[in-house]
């Protein structure tokens, strides 16, 4: 199962911009919905990226942050683009979640509360599927569930509670929530489907990115509960979240079959204060190994913006080409490499053959593995964040 992953566009409109009232804080992004261009449109210019890849792409998922500060005409025109690219890509389904910016999230007044329940389930094309009984279960229990070929995806609104509350409202609209029956629900449809493999995405993550990257203690608050429970249902699940810009892939430490977690980076949205240095924005394809048994597996194919269109990244967090599966254990997969006698370059399908999880190595494990092999003449080569092979010097021994 293929999807097309965008996130956090936060697009703007200049004539909002200059009009009374227009936005407050922070710009959000630099994508104006007037512009049409290719060159200065990063959501059209998908088409021009992709178009002439046979890529089969079963659908288009968007993780939320269509528009920067609930604005209706930039969020329209996002969704409608969105649907353009698919068409033009042959993707049959479009398909998204809420995020904290497509709704009024602080709704202080009667109407304003009115517009936030009703906006969204009234525009066209449909939010957030094409698919009526989707699009009643996720209104009614911010909860939905889809089949796509072999996986099932699941969508969820981790949005619901934002714009509830009264002086203490900023601790709902700050972070994004499950709840217990929200969960329940989930687990509930993962138990009663034939199928094994399961998509899920939300707008907000449900645990930190990391220590360095992101700082902030701001995940779902039932985040960790809902992965464990995930992680021992008895199906391979990947999540897929956006909000916080910042692409990355990591696997939840326990249970029975942990769930690969994808970040999604931002699609043109501008970084979070004090993280400028770990940002770019891209999209990605995520390539979900639906013939695969055991843990969840794939790859998951990233490009950056590139001021003026897409190209390929070569950034280290989320490179173009990015595996996932087995968990490499670094210091055995040293050891297995260490044991090959030859001289010259090993292919990566060779190394395969011997080292189990070498093909899933990130950029920061494969220097781990080379540091461990310092003396053993032989060192691993990546392209563009993948192992390709391994270099083996003097007599290999």
């Amino acid at each position: 199962m293929k999807a097309l992953i965008v996130s956090d566009i936060h697009a703007l409109s200049m004539d909002i911009r200059e009009s009374a009232g227009g936005y407050s804080g922070g710009q959000g992004s630099d994508f104006y919905i007037e512009n049409r261009h290719p060159s200065r449109n990063p959501i059209i210019s998908i088409v021009d990226c992709l178009k002439d890849k046979d890529l089969n792409i079963d659908a288009l998922v968007c993780l939320g942050d269509l528009a920067h500060q609930a604005k209706k005409l930039p969020l329209i025109t996002v969704w409608s683009d969105l649907h353009f690219v698919a068409e033009e890509l042959g993707i049959p389904h479009v398909i998204s979640v809420t995020g904290n910016h497509d709704i009024d999230s602080r709704a202080d007044n009667i109407r304003a509360a009115e517009n936030r329940l009703e906006y969204l389930s009234q525009i066209k094309p449909e939010f957030p599927s094409s698919n009526q009984e989707f699009n009643d279960h996720y209104y009614r229990n911010g909860v939905s569930a889809l089949e796509i070929g072999d996986c099932l995806l699941i969508a969820l609104d981790t949005c619901r509670l934002h714009g509830l509350g009264t002086d203490r409202a900023d601790e709902i609209f700050s972070v994004g929530h499950l709840t217990d029956g929200m969960i329940s629900a989930v687990l509930d449809i993962i138990a009663q489907t034939n199928l094994n493999h399961i998509l899920i995405a939300m707008h907000h993550h449900p645990q930190k990115i990391d220590e360095i990257t992101d700082p902030t203690y701001d995940q779902i608050p039932s985040g960790p509960v809902f992965l464990e429970r995930l992680a021992n249902c008895g199906k391979q699940c990947v999540v897929l979240h956006g909000h916080k810009h910042l692409g990355a892939l990591k696997r939840f430490v326990t249970g029975q079959n942990p769930p690969y977690i994808l970040s999604a980076s931002s699609l043109a949205a501008l970084p979070y204060r004090r993280l400028e240095r770990f940002h770019t924005n891209q999209f990605h394809i995520l390539d979900f190994h639906t013939h695969e048994q055991g843990s969840p597996s794939g790859v998951v194919y990233s490009w950056e913006w590139g001021e003026v269109a897409w190209q390929v990244s070569g950034r280290d967090a989320m490179p173009h080409t990015r595996r996932f599966g087995v968990e490499p254990d670094v210091g055995q997969v040293a050891r297995d490499l260490l044991s090959l006698n030859a001289v010259g370059f090993r292919s990566l399908e060779d190394l395969t053959q011997t080292a189990v999880g070498v093909e899933y190595l990130s950029v920061k494990q494969m220097d781990e593995v080379n540091c461990l092999m310092v003396g053993g003449n032989r060192k691993l080569v990546g392209e563009r964040g993948q192992v390709i092979g391994m270099l083996i010097q003097g007599d290999g021994s």
